[in-house]
């Protein structure tokens, strides 16, 4: 049959030389050496967004010198225009909610937290919502977007709505938006829907609309001058009489001098532009102008390295008046689809270094009043960079751009975060391995703690629980924040065992080691040690992560047993246990295991692995998700 087929084609394609070569290669793949065809399959990439899921933090009462300002889209409301060009009640929701993954691990779709969920930018309590969770952070204002078109505005209602409410009290200023609005999310950059036109009375007629929010008292000031960002300078005509407009209008109208800045782009810079002098500063906007090495084209997409173009872009140094800009991992697949620009390799420790730099210069090069950070952006959802919390990741973006603006330790993210949080968390009686353990602990006992890290769960037993508590905790730094609610403390690491030689002679009715064991060579000599200062009637109370979580079995599937930040696959931990296994090591310590409880949450974010299970074969997603206690992330064993 094969060969009949060859035949005809042949004679059909004989007067055709390259349709017939071209054929010919074709069956040689196909017939001949099938093998040859794995040659033309891309390898597809493979995602990385490295951040843990946290709860909300709230860091009011601290402070910091930087003024971070977050680039704000308007775009979460139904407007007339949007409806006729895009379809009946279109937002940014629209595109976020369509995106899907183009590869495996790709973090797609992006989807808010319940606490916020598709909100309306029309309603001023979303805003009022939006300021207070952003003042908690120490976030200083927003930039709004600012689309005017010759005297016609698009999505002025969320700036309008704060004007109209004084008692918001929220620092802003302007970016304006200066390009002509086209179809290329659908890939017709060239099709205009409504246009920038430049006309001759639009600089003194824009500058006029504007000087209400200027006059406003919350609007963000740079050395007492209104701050004006312009997003694309060269596509303005006439520079030179447009800025010379504002500036007059202002001087003339009781606003006084403005902050007139740039924002670069790969043709912005003082360099290119022959009117640099024209402006106070320059705003960066990432990624324009970011160093992007491509990782891989896959499909019709760009994929770039994330902590590669950071690393390259931070430690530049321009001779100019500049302010620096921070990204996360830019994404726009809900808007271009398999044309999207993708940033892989996006992980909270790289932000954490990223934002850190940034701080660093900008204390080198501004006074006190002038240090301003701006953040691509508050609510990006469609391009991947936003702060608001999401489903996957919490409010870890937020939480951890607060601990790096207010000087808080990076290491308290996980294991350590405020005591008001672990205090809530156990009088809920929440998921959690410290509301379990203090369950067991009787108030008034004595009590041996090891690695109590900063003291949160040390605290709660004094202050709660009435205890009194010894600590032996590795970290100097760590253990001068927990003695400050024990009663006695030994730093040094546990195996040393030289908390024995303080504490050898005394008698405990609890001890913990909580989140501990896994950390430690031999945790069964540790556990046998410990022993003799336990009451006859005292409790060792124990958490575990555990291995046996269906997220690590998926990666592990897929070849994949990569050390992380946090979680069961924490790079600190060096040893790894299921239940049984934890149980055979309680047991031959010596000791007896009177219950077991354990903390559950199938999110594989939560356990620090990406969720795989969803790209296994049916087969082994249909076993996985029979497994008993296939979603335990600890176990905790209350032993005598």
């Amino acid at each position: 049959m094969l060969m009949v087929v060859k035949g005809i084609v042949q004679r059909m394609l004989s007067n055709h030389p390259r349709l017939y070569n071209a054929a010919k290669a074709v069956y040689v793949a196909l017939i001949s050496k099938p093998y040859t065809l794995l040659k033309l399959k891309m390898k597809s990439p493979i995602g990385h967004y490295d951040v843990p899921y946290e709860e909300n933090i709230d860091f009011s009462g601290y402070e910091t010198d930087i003024k971070a300002i977050a680039f704000y889209l308007p775009q979460f409301h139904q407007i007339p225009e949007n409806d006729r060009w895009w379809g009946d009640n279109f937002t940014e929701w629209t595109n976020t909610r369509k995106a899907k993954p183009l590869f495996y691990g790709h973090y797609q779709p992006r989807e808010p937290h319940d606490d916020i969920g598709y909100y309306d930018l029309s309603r001023v309590d979303v805003l009022k919502q939006q300021v207070n969770l952003a003042r908690q952070h120490g976030i200083y204002g927003f930039c709004f977007y600012h689309y005017w078109f010759s005297g016609k505005r698009l999505l002025e209602k969320p700036l309008d709505m704060l004007l109209e409410h004084p008692e918001i009290d929220f620092n802003f200023c302007i970016c304006w938006a200066n390009e002509n609005w086209t179809r290329r999310w659908d890939g017709k950059d060239k099709e205009v829907l409504i246009a920038q036109k430049y006309e001759k009375d639009d600089p003194l007629n824009f500058i006029r609309d504007l000087t209400r929010y200027l006059a406003d008292e919350r609007y963000i000031r740079v050395d007492g001058k209104p701050l004006i960002l312009i997003y694309k300078v060269p596509e303005i005509p006439d520079l030179h009489f447009t800025i010379k407009t504002w500036r007059d209008h202002c001087r003339q109208n009781g606003i006084g001098e403005i902050a007139v800045m740039a924002v670069l782009h790969g043709l912005v810079t003082p360099d290119r532009l022959t009117n640099a002098s024209l402006f106070d500063g320059f705003v960066e906007f990432p990624p324009h102008r970011h160093f992007m090495q491509q990782m891989l084209a896959y499909k019709a997409s760009q994929i770039y390295d994330y902590a590669k173009a950071i690393e390259t872009n931070e430690n530049e140094t321009l001779p100019f008046k500049y302010y620096r800009t921070l990204m996360f991992a830019w994404d726009n697949t809900a808007r271009l689809a398999e044309k999207a620009t993708i940033f892989n390799n996006f992980s909270l420790k790289t932000y954490h270094s990223y934002l850190k730099k940034y701080i660093n210069y900008t204390r080198r090069r501004f006074k006190k009043d002038q240090r301003f950070i701006f953040i691509n952006a508050w609510n990006e959802w469609a391009e991947g960079t936003y702060l608001e919390p999401d489903k996957r990741c919490g409010y870890s973006l937020l939480n951890a751009t607060s601990r790096i603006l207010f000087g808080l330790p990076v290491t308290d993210m996980v294991y350590n975060p405020r005591y008001e949080d672990i205090k809530r968390q156990i009088e809920t009686k929440s998921n959690c391995s410290y509301a379990l353990i203090s369950a067991g602990i009787k108030p008034g006992r004595e009590v041996l703690e090891f690695g109590p890290a900063s003291g949160y769960f040390t605290r709660f037993l004094a202050e709660e629980k009435k205890s009194v508590v010894d600590i032996v905790e590795l970290s100097q730094e760590y253990a001068d924040r927990a003695r400050i609610y024990a009663r006695d403390c030994v730093v040094g690491d546990i195996e040393a065992y030289d908390w024995l030689d303080r504490f050898g002679d005394r008698q405990y009715d609890y001890i913990v080691f909580a989140d501990v064991l896994e950390h430690v060579k031999e945790p069964w000599q540790v556990l046998e040690r410990a022993i003799p200062l336990l009451r006859e009637d005292g409790s060792v109370l124990i958490s575990l992560p555990n291995i046996g979580h269906n997220a690590v079995l998926a990666g592990i599937y897929s070849n994949d047993f990569t050390y992380r930040d946090y979680g069961v696959l924490d790079r600190t931990h060096l040893r790894f246990f299921t239940e049984s296994t934890a149980r055979k090591m309680i047991e031959h310590a010596g000791l007896r295991i009177k219950h077991i409880d354990y903390v559950q949450n199938e999110s594989a974010a939560y356990v620090g692995m990406e969720n795989r299970v969803c790209d296994l074969p049916a087969s082994v997603q249909m076993h996985l998700k029979k497994r008993e206690k296939r979603d335990v992330v600890q176990f905790v064993f209350y032993c005598e």
